[in-house]
């Protein structure tokens, strides 16, 4: 009732996203602005836009399920306990099945192309991947399609804090050698295993954006540098293409896990040696070569 009628639903919330470590502790929310996005027998939808105190990274808007405001429906949905069900299966759900919805547009097609290949490559690659389990619909205010996939355990590593680096570069190449082997027919060509010379025209764009941010000079010295270097002459190649500490997950300072395949794609897989030097220090790099 506190949602329903916005009395005291600042509080409510604000004390929600706290417990859930989704909002800075010293950080309120000042305003609640809702509308219903869909009803059912037993319960009410509404679409929560909120405002904060200042600028935080947190939910812009949430939905909340509440109990219908029929009185015969909701003394129905009491009843039967379906109140009660419904919030155990949304806990066991949070604790064991993510759910993974896309923020923007571009991002709206890894949905599906993760259904498609993560159940195709998981056998194929040491270590875990995430498993997708169901692609949900567009619906009660949310515009794109979303996936639901199996909770991946593990932490991920810390640049500059990671305790056995020889151990942690001899998974890391195992997996890349995984990647490039791969002999799955239909990869898609995606950006970061184009030429570098097809990037040109944005690099150039991003260094005059930076202006002073920057030394120009030495940035565009380095970028034509590399510029010179031979274009990959092998075939089309497998490749994760986002091989940062955030997509990794270790379990006893090991290699787990890879997440997040939405730059997956095939062509020069140079582009998954980035973990050499964005995670492994100097010590583990040997290891990572001879791999």
């Amino acid at each position: 009732e506190l949602l329903r009628s916005l009395v005291g639903a600042e509080m409510c919330i604000r004390d929600s996203l706290h417990a859930a470590g989704t909002l800075p502790p010293d950080a309120r929310v000042i305003a609640v602005d809702q509308r219903a996005v869909g009803t059912g027998q037993m319960g009410d939808c509404l679409r929560l836009a909120l405002t904060y105190d200042r600028e935080v990274d947190a939910p812009a808007t949430l939905v909340a399920k509440l109990p219908s405001s029929n009185e015969t429906s909701r003394a129905t949905g009491m009843a039967m306990r379906t109140y009660e069900v419904e919030v155990r299966f949304y806990e066991q759900l949070a604790a064991d099945l993510p759910v993974r919805l896309p923020r923007i547009g571009r991002a709206v097609d890894q949905v599906h192309r993760h259904a498609h290949w993560l159940p195709r490559l998981g056998p194929l690659l040491p270590g875990a991947v995430p498993e997708p389990v169901a692609v949900g619909e567009p619906g009660c205010g949310y515009p794109w399609p979303w996936a639901v996939h199996r909770w991946v355990p593990g932490a991920n590593p810390v640049p500059g804090a990671v305790a056995d680096p020889h151990g942690l570069a001899v998974d890391l190449a195992e997996l890349v050698n995984a990647l490039q082997r791969l002999d799955l027919p239909g990869g898609r060509a995606a950006r970061r295993g184009l030429p570098l010379a097809t990037q040109d025209e944005a690099a150039r764009r991003a260094v005059a954006a930076l202006g002073a941010e920057i030394d120009p000079s030495a940035v565009l010295d380095a970028w034509d540098e590399a510029l010179t270097a031979p274009s990959w002459s092998g075939p089309p190649t497998w490749f994760h293409g986002d091989l940062s500490p955030g997509n990794m997950l270790c379990v006893d300072q090991r290699l787990h896990a890879v997440i997040d395949f939405g730059s997956l794609g095939v062509g020069d897989p140079a582009v998954d040696l980035i973990g050499a030097w964005n995670l492994l220090p100097a010590t583990g790099r040997p290891a990572f070569r001879e791999a």
